[in-house]
């Protein structure tokens, strides 16, 4: 149990990772949508994607060819933290 609330807080251990978390509050994303809207390499995006899938931060939805990415329940909780953690710093 501590390892697994271990992982899901290392997700947030990379300001990246945390602008993904806001992107992807919007609405569900392809790798190319992030990769554009952060301005970083694919596979850049991918890992951190694996990162939070792993935690279970996001969840996969396939449409046909495309794979789409959005926040599980566990991911829209995280996002309220890190909000949380920003107003107070």
């Amino acid at each position: 149990m501590e390892e697994k609330t271990a992982d899901v807080f290392k997700t947030l251990s990379n300001p990246t990772r945390i602008k993904m978390l806001k992107i992807l509050s919007r609405k569900p994303l392809r790798v190319a949508e992030l990769k554009e809207k952060l301005g970083e390499k694919q596979p850049m995006v991918s890992q951190h994607l694996r990162v939070f899938w792993y935690a279970g931060v996001v969840k996969r939805r396939r449409l046909g060819n495309e794979v789409y990415y959005e926040l599980t329940g566990l991911g829209k909780k995280l996002l309220n933290f890190v909000k949380e953690v920003e107003s107070e710093v």
